[in-house]
């Protein structure tokens, strides 16, 4: 769901597809979380990594991608 401030939302946002993808436990161990909007030829979003050994966490990453 996406709410936009001041409303309408753009086209754009209204007919795009939203992702989510987890695994793991957060709490106890390692866990993952992908989220992303996709829009045509290009997506974005962000992805957590939690409690990797060695690695620690990385919460908050952005990320971009576009269709060739």
């Amino acid at each position: 769901m996406v709410e936009c401030i001041p409303a309408p939302c753009p086209s754009i946002i209204t007919s795009n597809r939203d992702f989510h993808y987890a695994t793991g436990n957060p709490f106890e161990g390692q866990a993952t979380e992908v989220h992303g909007l996709l829009f045509g030829r290009t997506a974005e979003g962000s992805v957590n990594f939690r409690n990797f050994p060695a690695c620690g966490s990385m919460i908050g990453v952005s990320w971009t991608a576009t269709k060739r």
